[in-house]
């Protein structure tokens, strides 16, 4: 049961614009566990895995507030603040409750030293009540070569800290004999990374109004203790730190359309990921795979509804395990793709919006991963199957 509201504010006052919000979630997770017998197919519910032992709870109050400038001149700046408290309680949680708060401050400024030129340094200061206080800058350089092209370099400095579920959470799924578990792990490292990228956007405008916009980018991260799941060994998952991880790659994003009555977004990608058995043998340092990103939408003219899909493509990934003999083996998790799709429609003079959707079209659950002489290593579970859902957003 998910009960989730945010309250939103945008506008200009006086020269400066502003963009804020306040949100409230509240969320409880539970199942049912059943026996049942096969002979008469008869279901009883089982006293050892009660929903009262089972229930998850989880709460999270935030708020986050910016203020800035945007005119001519050649300096303009923007700050705010970000405040956020969590708390989860249940039988699965450590100590039954845990909770957090983080409060953060943050502020840019835009430069602009000559037409064609913006240089925009930005800097955000973090307490987390778990984990140490931690400064994060950034920086962007954008040259305009006219009013349609344009290239970006940009560099940002990373710090995530360890989510409540990671750290505490044992998510724990009875399945006749066989138990699985997800373990949290109250030993995790923040996460503290690096992300470079230079972007190239074209972009033009048509007699009826249609757009045509052009963005290619190349990018690198580099992430020290990245949060991961470890491999299932004896049904048992646990989120590990990978004290070193790397990616590169490059996409393309094209857009076409008018936004008002249709449009497709296609974005191929190719993404590099670090393998660390290539310090110890004679493997690559990156393993590519593809990826594909289709959006579509199309107004119907006659009932004002748009038609919504969503696909991305994962392509087939390559990886290494040592088996027991201490070589190095390949292994291949499959490709597989998620589809969402959604109707949507405004009402009472566009001032509300009504979609319903759903979500993994597909019903994808598990993903295979094969040893490179075909045969099954390993199953990822896509743990959320297919899913509904309504959303309604109000305007004032």
């Amino acid at each position: 049961n998910r009960f989730d509201n945010i309250i939103s504010l945008k506008g200009k006052i006086d020269d400066k614009y502003i963009d804020g919000f306040v949100s409230y979630l509240n969320y409880r997770r539970f199942h049912d566990t059943y026996k049942i017998d096969p002979t008469t197919n008869e279901a009883i519910l089982d006293t050892r895995d009660t929903r009262d032992k089972n229930i998850v709870k989880y709460d999270y109050v935030g708020s986050r507030l910016q203020v800035g400038t945007n005119n001519e001149s050649k300096i303009n700046y923007a700050y705010g603040y970000q405040v956020k408290y969590e708390q989860t309680s249940g039988e699965r949680i450590k100590d039954s409750t845990k909770n957090y708060y983080v409060a953060a401050v943050f502020g840019s400024i835009n430069y602009k030293p000559v037409e064609k030129l913006n240089i925009r340094p930005s800097a955000r200061f973090t307490y987390n009540s778990v984990f140490k206080s931690v400064i994060t800058p950034a920086m962007q350089v954008k040259y305009a070569f006219n009013s349609t092209n344009n290239i970006i370099f940009s560099y940002g400095n990373g710090f995530r800290a360890p989510s409540l579920k990671e750290l505490y959470l044992n998510f724990i799924i009875p399945a006749g004999p066989i138990t699985y578990k997800i373990l949290g792990n109250e030993n995790l490292k923040p996460e503290i990374g690096n992300h470079f990228a230079i972007y190239y956007n074209y972009s033009k405008v048509f007699n009826n109004n249609l757009l045509l916009k052009l963005s290619p980018q190349v990018f690198y991260n580099e992430i020290k203790n990245l949060i991961a799941l470890s491999v299932m060994v004896n049904n048992e998952r646990h989120y590990i730190n990978i004290e070193k991880f790397k990616s590169t790659g490059a996409k393309i994003n094209i857009y076409f359309g008018n936004p008002e009555k249709f449009y497709v977004n296609f974005i191929p990608a190719i993404i590099g990921r670090y393998n660390k058995y290539s310090e110890d043998y004679n493997t690559d340092e990156f393993l590519f795979s593809p990826e594909f990103t289709t959006k579509f939408s199309y107004k119907i003219p006659k009932i004002e509804t748009f038609v919504n899909i969503y696909h991305k493509y994962y392509g087939r990934q390559p990886g290494f395990v040592v088996n027991n003999n201490n070589a190095l083996q390949e292994i291949i998790r499959q490709d597989f793709s998620i589809i969402n799709t959604s109707l949507s429609r405004n009402f009472w003079k566009d001032k509300i919006n009504l979609t319903v959707g759903i979500k993994n079209l597909l019903d994808i659950t598990n993903i295979q991963t094969l040893t490179a002489v075909g045969q099954a290593h390993t199953t990822d579970m896509y743990l959320f199957g297919r899913t509904y859902f309504v959303k309604l957003n109000t305007f004032f």
